[in-house]
């Protein structure tokens, strides 16, 4: 049986206060309690996800298999351990159907699992869910890997043509097909003016190098 005291201390502790691993293991050392206990186990795993970012690419990938109310379920799960169906709904304001759809959605693609118990009272399965942080950052860096392909070749693009626009119509066009129009525009035939790319090339430079250390950094911790 835990010490009220830790259970306690433990409650308070949210995502928010980024609670770290060690001063989990502080107060486990204080009030001596055993590491087997399955359930410190998960709350230890729980804990350990504060070194998983909640960021940009994390909301894309979720949005892109459940859409937006997938993303405030997958939310609503990373700030606390676990939650029921039925918590989530009230949380986030969304249907109860359609919180367990979304769930059941998560759950096909892996980034989310579930424990079960049996409600003595009612005899029904009760829920919790939770994040699978694993599945949830490979699937992210393999998204931030694919983008970083695509990024860099529009970045050896750039770098390798010459173009022109037509300030009127915004059309912007390589060297090779400015060429073909007899440097006019294709729309109102206005001369074509040279267009200045550096701030393109600066700007995916940018972008490429932050993907390239977030990757690094997340094999790095593997």
């Amino acid at each position: 049986m835990l010490s009220s005291r830790f259970a306690q201390a433990l409650k308070v502790r949210r995502l928010s206060d980024l609670f770290k691993v060690k001063e989990l293991k502080l107060l486990l050392k204080q009030f001596k309690v055993s590491s087997r206990w399955s359930g410190l186990t998960r709350m230890y795993d729980y804990y350990e996800m504060l070194g998983f970012e909640i960021d940009e690419s994390f909301i894309a990938v979720i949005e892109e298999i459940g859409g937006e109310d997938a993303v405030a379920v997958a939310l609503a799960l990373a700030d606390t351990y676990e939650m029921t169906d039925e918590q989530i709904a009230e949380k986030t304001g969304i249907k109860l159907n359609s919180v367990r759809k979304i769930l059941y959605t998560l759950f096909d693609n892996q980034l989310v699992s579930y424990r079960r118990i049996r409600d003595k009272s009612t005899g029904w399965y009760v829920y919790f869910w939770h994040l699978n942080r694993d599945n949830i950052e490979s699937l992210v860096n393999l998204k931030k890997q694919l983008v970083l392909e695509k990024l860099s070749q529009r970045l050896e693009y750039e770098r390798n043509h010459m173009f022109f626009y037509c300030p009127r119509d915004g059309i912007r066009m390589t060297f090779e097909d400015a060429v073909e129009t007899e440097f006019k525009c294709p729309i109102c035939e206005s001369p074509l003016q040279p267009h200045d790319n550096k701030q393109i090339i600066a700007f995916l430079e940018k972008k490429v190098k932050a993907l390239r250390e977030e990757l690094a950094k997340a094999r790095a911790q593997q």
